[in-house]
């Protein structure tokens, strides 16, 4: 097991169990991270104080649990060969995406704006005028992972 998903997989275990101590569930997010779950009412409702309870579950425990080290992994050489890999999967199944910028371009463009393997594919589906299923990405982001700089979320409602 990679360095990366071992500190990803020890962080959302002692995430989701210091959430449980606190009386909130966690549930894994596509991407790796954890999310604490507002408790609601067969109405839809948040409970009374639930808000209150989550927001104190996540500020001590955010606190306590040190994040995996790659989350903020300077934007270097080692990041763009994680972007290659995470390319290659992709590609592997099935996927076209383009090819990436030379590493001293993708440097150079910034975290924020960095190439990123998944943007190429949601790009593509644009493209085709489909859209990713849920199950599609969350299929993918499991056996193509992608970890660091320029890491898009999935939530049910899409990448972000």
């Amino acid at each position: 097991m990679s360095q990366a998903r071992q500190e990803l997989e020890e962080y959302q275990s002692a995430l989701m169990t210091c959430y449980s101590e606190h009386g909130v569930q966690g549930i894994v997010m596509v991407g790796g991270s954890v999310a604490a779950v507002t408790p609601t009412g067969a109405s839809g409702e948040p409970l009374a104080g639930a808000q209150q309870l989550v927001e104190q579950a996540v500020d001590e425990c955010d606190g306590q649990v040190t994040r995996p080290s790659v989350w903020s992994a300077p934007q270097d050489k080692s990041a763009y060969q994680r972007m290659l890999d995470v390319r290659s999967c992709l590609v592997a199944h099935g996927h076209n995406i383009s090819e990436p910028p030379s590493m001293e371009v993708w440097l150079e463009q910034g975290s924020s704006e960095a190439w990123n393997p998944y943007s190429q594919l949601l790009s593509g589906f644009a493209d085709k005028g489909r859209e990713l299923s849920d199950d599609e990405a969350l299929h993918l982001l499991e056996i193509c992972p992608q970890t660091g700089i320029g890491k898009l979320g999935y939530a049910t409602d899409g990448m972000f």
